[in-house]
């Protein structure tokens, strides 16, 4: 119990923004079912009927392949949020690390990269939660628990043998969100003790736009046929496990090795300078 109180004192401000930012998410998610129950007719609820037609709206709006698919539609744009919230506690409690190892040295260099691979956890720690919160809303109201989503299993996939349980699928398939979640992080991390909180964010959303660029415009000389995203990190994001399990699923891997040595190389100049 110590270790608890003594880790909920310490990280209290972070739990709490945390929680800020999951419960506006939440909002964010069941607005329309919000909406939907606040305009409802509550006058028809009369008798079996009208009761069983008003709980077949509720299992619709907040069932958890409706919620799913509108968290689908914003998780990106609330990862972003959350990424470089993780960023900023880092280079917070970086300073932490500097006067436990006395100076800059290879022992402090090594202690950086265990707390980065610990901040990089809460964006995917956040999209697990919401999916749990998605979860427990369907199989509480109404208990629309439906995961059968149109996936399209070709022969040649190595998945091809789970092509009749959904719940697989979709686990494999969350599996690439909270991985891409966790790479994208620490890229956040590395771009902002590189370049510093205001020009690290501009250069993080930055070279993925560049990226994007010259990606599409190989993908249109050379008709490669793989998709404009297919050799960016955020390409596991639009993964889906039904489309392909194969070489695709190793394009992003060479940019996100050399921006990641990129970027460590120029934190490990600067910090061993000053």
């Amino acid at each position: 119990m110590n270790k608890i109180s003594g880790f909920l004192k310490r990280n209290l401000k972070i739990i709490i923004i945390f929680m800020v930012i999951l419960f506006l998410g939440t909002i964010m998610l069941y607005w329309e079912g919000i909406n939907v129950l606040l305009k409802y007719n509550y006058y028809a609820i009369d008798g079996p009927e009208g009761i069983e037609t008003f709980w077949i709206v509720v299992g619709n709006v907040f069932g958890f392949q409706t919620a799913y698919s509108i968290y689908s539609g914003f998780r990106v744009h609330v990862f972003w949020i959350v990424a470089i919230f993780a960023a900023f506690i880092y280079l917070s409690r970086k300073n932490g690390i500097i006067k436990y190892n006395i100076g800059r040295n290879k022992e402090f260099l090594k202690e950086c990269w265990k707390k980065r691979f610990k901040y990089a956890l809460i964006p995917a720690i956040h999209y697990v939660c919401m999916i749990i919160i998605i979860a427990i809303v369907a199989s509480i109201l109404g208990n629309n628990m439906n995961y059968n989503f149109n996936y399209t299993i070709r022969e040649d996939n190595i998945l091809y043998i789970f092509r009749d349980n959904k719940l697989i699928l979709f686990i494999v398939e969350q599996s690439f969100s909270i991985l891409t979640s966790y790479i994208l992080a620490i890229l956040a991390i590395l771009f902002l003790e590189a370049f510093g909180k205001f020009m690290g964010i501009i250069s993080y959303f930055g070279i993925f736009f560049i990226a994007s660029l010259i990606t599409g415009i190989i993908e249109s000389i050379f008709k490669l046929g793989i998709g404009t995203y297919a050799f960016l990190p955020t390409y596991y994001f639009a993964y889906s496990s039904h489309d392909a399990f194969d070489i695709h699923l190793l394009y992003p891997i060479p940019l996100t090795i050399v921006l990641i040595l990129w970027l460590n190389n120029i934190i490990k100049n600067k910090e061993l300078n000053q």
